[in-house]
């Protein structure tokens, strides 16, 4: 692989206007900091920016993958619960020779509006049972940032309140 490639789908915040800019998904803003924020922390920030110079790295909005094919890429499309299904098939589709696709997200825990049909769950239900790709799902206890989110998280299982049921609380 020589390009790795971060994409996700904006995300609405609390508050926030939905602008034609956003919804083009070619807006770059805060909700890409996580990435520099880990990648800073893996390799420090002369190696990404470097990376980035010579067009190994790229961390980009969903939509400035429209039109373009990812050969010997390495892509990862996260948060993909909050993409549609028009903006998960344009992610899932951008692939070309000697390339790899990551897709990560909850489809539970889905920020679309209302009534709008996530495009993860979409996918989810297109493979399902078809020989295209590996699906894996993540156990609570799998996923651990440190001792004491892991102790939250075991209440929460206590307490029998699930992702989904949490989700289903806000709406």
């Amino acid at each position: 692989m020589k390009h790795v490639v971060i994409t996700k789908p904006h995300e609405m915040l609390h508050g926030e206007r939905m602008t034609a800019e956003k919804r083009a998904e070619k807006e770059l803003d805060e909700q890409f900091e996580v990435y520099y924020d880990i990648l800073n922390d893996l390799m420090g920030p002369d190696t990404i920016q470097s990376l980035i110079d010579e067009r190994h790295l790229s961390i980009v909005p969903l939509g400035l993958l429209r039109g373009r094919v990812l050969r010997d890429s390495f892509i990862l499309v996260d948060e993909a619960q909050n993409a549609d299904k028009h903006w998960m098939r344009l992610a899932v589709t951008r692939a070309g020779q000697n390339s790899r696709t990551i897709v990560t997200g909850n489809p539970v825990q889905s920020n679309l509006p209302s009534g709008e049909m996530s495009g993860l769950a979409h996918l989810l239900k297109l493979i399902e049972g078809r020989d295209l790709a590996r699906v894996h799902t993540f156990r609570p206890n799998d996923v651990v940032r440190n001792d004491t989110v892991a102790k939250i998280e075991a209440l929460y299982a206590q307490a029998g309140e699930t992702d989904l049921d949490l989700a289903l609380q806000r709406d």
